[in-house]
């Protein structure tokens, strides 16, 4: 437990929690000693975090037992005063643990009549004073167990006023969105906070707003409905409504993306050292890196003509020694600029929304493999590696509904389909191609058999002239599949 406290609460964590006031510390000094100094206990103004107090005091409330229930509802009833930050409440489990552990020694060695090397914290001599030694350890070594069996992400997000307010994100994406990508949207209003002095709440409601001016919910009618239709199903087509809204309607925008900066002005925020160098890079990045090579490899060209001049070279020397050095100079320059960038220049991770529990219906998937046809092993090939691809996938559901006294099989949410043209040819049509076509829609009629699912498709473009090319071939081939798939389940009728 002292290793985990170690690990999880580093110096400069600690040092940002808020602290609590000198008259409050004043107070337990008075309640424990009446009026007379502790000496050795370390409790001065201004050095307790007020995290710590409210761990003490809810074991004190709660006779040292642990139970999270209750502690949910103790922060959530005390933040309806005084709301906590968040770098608290990933505390508090933290100070809870420190606060079991100390009234844990504390009471052991009254059991054992072992004398203290140093005066515990008055805040020990509180939160048990209306306890036995033996009852507090009894009930501590549980609560300890308990706060390492909790899962703390979950609970966090149940008390976390600033996760509430971003929970009523317009466009509704924030809560859809795994932990990773809402904490990291946390991360910068506490940043933000932290950096201008202002409430975690306040900057929240901030970016709220400003999501808010742009969309709010339920004005935006800009739907419309698509379907697409199987070339091998028998079944109905599946309806999809697509909603159209700006992405500046959400929250995430002003966190993450290029609303960044229109928060920061908008909550008074200046960046400045690294941050600004980041954005000034990313805001010319080819001059930036060009120029940036470019006097580097200067430099060091000239750092070689130096020597060179100075051993005695002369002007034919210079000239080789440019030739020479030219080359190896621009590939440390660009090694060394390379290395700079990445370290100055992080990751850029884009947000993820969370199908831990499956693919939602409005975010249906297709995967789709691009082949050609040219012989009957082919089409056996690539139904092959088709049904691979379905078998291995995580979220093969099969959701039934009672209809009409009939299980009505409803849309797998991941569907797979051969994206397919035939080979170049100098016909439009060649005699093998209809063949190949009927084995194809057989093999994909019997894997829709073969799986209740139904979840093949087989999309099948015909030949296009190519002046360049000189054949008939399919349109930009791999690449004009994907675009005309794109165009075809948006609703266009004009595809090959």
């Amino acid at each position: 437990a002292l290793r985990q406290i170690k690990e999880d609460l580093p110096e400069t964590f600690y040092g940002q929690l808020p602290k609590l006031p000198a008259d409050w510390v004043n107070n337990v000094y008075d309640h424990v000693t009446e009026g007379e100094p502790i000496q050795g206990s370390g409790l001065t103004a201004y050095t307790v975090p007020r995290v710590t107090a409210l761990a003490y005091a809810f074991l004190q409330h709660e006779d040292c037992q642990v139970d999270t229930t209750r502690l949910r509802r103790y922060l959530t009833g005390y933040q309806q005063v005084t709301p906590l930050t968040m770098g608290e409440i990933w505390a508090l489990p933290i100070m809870l643990r420190l606060a079991l552990l100390e009234v844990l020694a504390n009471a052991a060695g009254n059991l054992v009549h072992l004398p203290s090397l140093e005066q515990p914290s008055p805040l020990v001599f509180i939160t048990t004073e209306a306890l036995r030694p033996e009852e507090v350890v009894a009930r501590s070594i549980p609560s300890l167990r308990i706060l390492d069996s909790q899962s703390w992400p979950e609970f966090f997000e149940e008390v976390s006023l600033v996760h509430k307010i971003l929970c009523t994100d317009p466009v509704g994406i924030y809560p859809q969105m795994d932990f990773d990508t809402r904490n990291r949207y946390r991360e910068v209003i506490e940043e933000l906070a932290l950096a201008i002095d202002e409430s975690e709440v306040g900057v929240a409601q901030t970016a709220l707003r400003m999501a808010g001016d742009v969309y709010e919910p339920g004005q935006a009618t800009n739907g419309q409905h698509e379907h697409t239709n199987g070339a091998t199903q028998n079944h109905d087509a599946v309806a999809r409504e697509t909603v159209q809204v700006p992405r500046e309607g959400h929250v995430g925008y002003y966190l993450v993306d290029d609303g960044r900066e229109a928060l920061e002005r908008a909550v008074g925020y200046r960046p400045a050292g690294l941050l600004w160098l980041r954005r000034q890079i990313l805001r010319h990045p080819t001059i930036t890196y060009l120029g940036s090579a470019a006097l580097l490899t200067l430099a060091i060209l000239l750092l070689a003509l130096w020597y060179a001049e100075a051993a005695g070279g002369g002007p034919w020397m210079l000239v080789l020694v440019t030739l020479l050095v030219l080359v190896p100079a621009s590939t440390v320059a660009l090694n060394v600029l390379n290395t700079l960038f990445t370290r100055i220049l992080p990751p850029h991770v884009l947000p993820k929304l969370d199908f831990s529990e499956g693919v939602p219906a409005e975010a249906r998937t297709m995967v789709v493999v691009p082949a050609l046809l040219s012989q009957q092993q082919d089409v056996d090939s690539l139904c092959s590696q088709l049904e691979l691809h379905y078998l291995r996938c995580a979220d093969r559901r099969v959701v039934t509904t009672q209809s009409a006294n009939q299980d009505e099989i409803l849309p797998n949410p991941i569907t797979f389909a051969l994206l397919t043209d035939y080979g170049d040819a100098p016909e439009e049509e060649m005699p093998e191609d209809h063949a190949l076509i009927e084995a194809a829609t057989a093999a994909i009629t019997a894997l829709n058999e073969k799986y209740v699912e139904r979840p093949f498709y087989l999309f099948h473009r015909h030949r296009l002239w190519n002046e360049s090319e000189g054949v008939w071939m399919g349109w930009e081939r791999k690449r004009g599949k994907l675009q005309e798939l794109n165009r075809l389940l948006r609703g266009a009728d004009d595809t090959s």
